[in-house]
C-alpha cells in the first residue's frame, strides 16, 4: 500500500510550529483539524480504487488465479468459483490439483518447474466442474513476487467455445474432403428440385461441370424422378438404395442406385436434400453374365434325358427338371415346394430313410421303386450330391435315371445265365457220366487181361478216368460252374485211390491238411491228375511193409498255391532221373506242373516228398 504523501506534508508543519506563540494555537487547531479531513479523504478514496479494482476484476470473464507454487490460492476472481460451480469458501480450502482433470493434474510439477526457469507460460489444460463437466481452458501463468514471496498469478480462459469452433471447422473440412474425394454422384438440391453443388466425381464423370448447379435436377436423370418416391423422401426423410438411370452430358445412360436423405438447418426443419448415387454398370454387366448362365444352366437341366431336382435340407423340390416331370408323369407345378413324402414315392417308409442318410452325408448312388400318376411302378437309379449356397444354407442334388429297359436286360441276362448253368451242368454230368462208363469199360476190360504190366495201365487209367469225372461231379454237385471246393475234393480223391490200391491188406495212415479254398477247373483237373499220380506211385511202389503214411498239405498264400505229397516208403532210388523217366506217371507229373506255371521239386531224405508251388488265380 503506497503512503499518501499529503500525511508527510502534514507531520513537518506540526512540528515547526510547536515553537511559536500560544497565540497561534488556535490557528494550528483549524489547521489540524483540515488536514485530518485530508487524511480520511484519501483513505476513503483508496478503498473505493481498491474496492473498483477489485470488482473490475470479479467482472472479467476470464478466471484469476494467486497462487504458491504447492497450489494453495491466495486470490482468486468471482468468475474462477462461479464458473466451477463452487461457492467461494469451498474454493478457498481446494488445492489447484483438486479441479485439474488427471491427464493434466500429473502436469502440473513439470509447469511449475518450466515457471521457475522463464517465468512466464502460456499452455493448455481442463478443470474440472463441480458437476463433473470438464472446461477446457487456456491458462496465461507468470511468476510475481508479493510481500517478498514469489508467487505465480495465472489467468485461465473458457476456450470450450473456441474448441467446438475448432471441431465443427475440422469436421467440415472432412466432410468437404469427403465429398471431393467420395467415388460417387453426389449432389445437393433444394426442395424445388434445383441443384446447389455437385461434387468433382459427378463433374469428371457425367461431364457436367459448374454450369449445372442452379438447373433442375432432371438434367441429370434419364426419366421424370417418381413422385411417389419424393413423398417417401419428405415423409420419411430419406430414400434408400433406390435404381435410377443417370444421364451423362454426352446422352449416355448410366444405371445407379440411389440413396437419399433431408438436411436440417440448426433448427431441426429441412433445409435441402443430399443424394448420393453409386454407379452400377459393372454390378449390371456382372448380373447380366449371371443371368446368361442361369438362363444356360436351366437349359442344359432341361435338356437332361434323366431326371434332375434340388432339394432344401426339408425335403423341399426347388427345382424339377422336365425329364423327371415326364419320368413320373406329374407337372411342375405340382412338384415345386412340396415337401416328403413325395407323390412318386413308391415305398414311402424305404425312400425316407435313404433321403436320411443322404442328408446325414452318405453321397452313393441308391436303388428305389418310384410310382407314376397313373399309379404303375419303375426302378430308377438315384445319384445324389450337395452343395453350400453362399448364405451357408445346404442344397441337395439328384440325377434320376430310369433303370427299367437295364432291369429288363438285367432279367434276360439272369435267364440266359441260368439256362447256361443247366447246360453246363447237365455237360458236367454227361461228362462226369462218360468218365464214369470209360472208366467202367476199363475194368470190365481187365477181367480178360492177364498180364500183369497190362492190367497195371489199366487200371492207372481207370484211376485218371476217376480223377477227372470226380472233377465234374463236384462241379455238378455244388452248382458251381467253374471252381469247386479244393478241400473236398482231394478228400473224396485220395479215400478213393487209397480204397482202390490198399485192398491187399494194406494199412494206409493218411494226413490231410487242405485249406478250404476255392479253385478254378482250369486249375483243379491238372492238379487232381498230378496227385493221383504222386499218391498212385506211392500206394504201388512205396510200402514193402503192410502199414504206411501219406501226407497231403495244401496252403494258400500271397497269391500262391504250396503242395506237399510225402509218404515213408522207400523212396525213388538216386539212379532214377524223375524229371526225364520213360515212367509215363512221372511225365504226366512235369507235364502238368507246366501246365499251370508250376514248380516241382523232390525231397528223397525220409521216403518221397514232391513239393509243389504255382500261382494262385482270383
Amino acid at each position: 500500500m503506497k503512503k499518501n504523501p499529503s500525511i508527510k506534508a502534514t507531520s513537518k508543519k506540526t512540528m515547526v510550529k510547536k515553537d511559536y506563540a500560544a497565540n497561534d494555537n488556535n490557528k494550528s487547531n483549524r489547521n489540524n483539524t483540515i488536514n485530518n479531513n485530508s487524511i480520511h479523504s484519501s483513505s476513503i478514496n483508496l478503498q473505493t480504487e481498491l474496492d473498483l479494482k477489485e470488482e473490475i476484476l470479479n467482472q472479467v470473464t476470464d478466471s484469476i488465479f494467486l497462487h504458491d507454487f504447492q497450489g494453495n490460492f491466495i486470490y482468486f476472481n468471482d468468475t474462477a468459483w462461479k464458473s466451477r460451480g463452487y461457492s467461494k469458501k469451498e474454493l478457498e480450502k481446494l488445492n489447484l490439483r483438486d479441479f485439474d482433470v488427471p491427464e493434466y493434474a500429473l502436469e502440473i510439477k513439470s509447469r511449475m518447474d518450466e515457471l521457475k526457469k522463464k517465468g512466464q507460460l502460456l499452455f493448455e489444460s481442463a478443470h474440472q466442474h463441480k458437476n463433473g463437466t470438464i472446461i477446457p481452458v487456456e491458462v496465461n501463468a507468470r511468476v510475481v513476487e508479493f510481500k517478498g514471496k514469489k508467487l505465480i498469478l495465472s489467468v485461465a480462459r473458457d476456450i470450450n467455445d473456441r474448441k467446438m469452433i475448432q471441431s465443427e471447422i475440422a469436421r467440415s473440412r472432412e466432410l468437404s474432403q469427403i465429398i471431393n474425394t467420395l467415388p460417387d454422384y453426389l449432389t445437393i438440391i433444394d426442395f424445388e428440385g434445383n441443384i446447389e453443388l455437385t461434387n468433382p466425381y459427378l463433374q469428371e464423370n457425367l461431364g457436367w461441370g459448374p454450369e449445372v448447379q442452379g438447373k433442375n435436377i432432371r438434367i441429370l436423370l434419364e426419366k421424370e424422378f417418381p413422385l411417389k418416391k419424393l413423398k417417401i423422401l419428405l415423409n420419411q426423410g430419406y430414400l434408400h438404395q433406390e435404381e435410377v438411370n443417370l444421364k451423362h452430358k454426352n446422352g449416355k445412360t448410366i444405371p445407379a442406385i440411389l440413396n437419399a436423405a433431408l438436411v436440417p438447418d440448426a433448427e431441426g426443419n429441412p433445409l435441402n436434400i443430399i443424394a448420393i448415387a453409386r454407379d452400377v454398370s459393372q454390378l449390371k454387366e456382372v448380373e447380366l453374365e449371371l443371368e446368361k448362365s442361369r438362363i444356360f444352366l436351366e437349359k442344359i437341366i432341361d435338356s437332361l434325358r434323366d431326371g434332375f431336382s434340388v432339394l432344401t435340407k426339408d425335403g423341399e423340390h426347388v427345382m424339377v427338371n422336365p425329364a423327371l416331370c415326364q419320368m413320373t408323369g406329374y407337372r411342375r407345378e405340382e412338384l415345386l415346394g412340396q415337401v416328403p413324402p413325395h407323390p412318386y414315392w413308391g415305398d414311402n417308409v424305404a425312400t425316407q430313410k435313404i433321403l436320411n442318410e443322404v442328408i446325414c452325408g452318405d453321397m452313393d448312388d441308391f436303388e428305389l421303386v418310384f410310382k407314376k400318376k397313373d399309379g404303375s411302378l419303375f426302378p430308377v437309379i438315384v445319384s445324389p450330391s450337395s452343395l453350400k449356397s453362399p448364405e451357408g444354407e445346404t442344397y441337395y442334388f439328384a440325377t434320376v435315371k430310369d433303370i427299367s429297359s437295364l432291369k429288363q436286360i438285367e432279367d434276360d441276362l439272369k435267364k440266359s445265365l441260368q439256362e447256361k448253368e443247366v447246360l453246363m451242368k447237365e455237360i458236367h454230368h454227361r461228362v462226369k457220366n462218360n468218365l464214369q462208363i470209360i472208366s467202367s469199360l476199363l475194368s470190365l476190360q481187365t477181367d480178360y487181361i492177364e498180364n500183369k504190366t497190362d492190367l497195371a495201365i489199366f487200371k492207372d487209367s481207370q484211376c485218371r478216368a476217376k480223377s477227372m469225372a470226380l472233377i465234374h461231379e463236384k462241379l455238378y454237385q455244388s452248382g458251381l460252374l467253374k471252381s469247386i471246393n479244393i478241400k473236398d475234393y482231394i478228400s473224396a480223391l485220395v479215400n478213393e485211390l487209397i480204397g482202390t490200391y490198399s485192398g491187399e491188406g494194406k494199412i494206409i495212415n493218411l494226413e490231410m491238411d487242405v485249406d478250404d479254398i476255392l479253385m478254378d477247373v482250369d486249375t483243379a483237373i491238372p492238379l487232381g491228375l498230378i496227385l493221383n499220380e504222386i499218391i498212385t506211385n506211392s500206394l504201388k511202389h512205396a510200402f514193402v511193409e503192410k502199414e504206411g503214411e501219406i501226407k497231403v498239405h495244401l496252403k494258400s498264400s500271397d497269391n500262391e498255391i504250396q503242395v506237399e505229397v510225402a509218404d515213408n516208403g522207400v523212396g525213388i532210388g538216386e539212379d532214377i532221373d524223375w524229371r526225364n523217366t520213360d515212367s509215363l506217371g512221372l511225365q504226366l507229373v512235369n507235364n502238368l506242373c507246366r501246365q499251370i506255371d508250376g514248380e516241382i521239386e523232390l525231397d528223397n531224405t525220409r521216403g518221397t516228398c514232391f513239393k509243389i508251388r504255382f500261382p494262385g488265380k482270383d
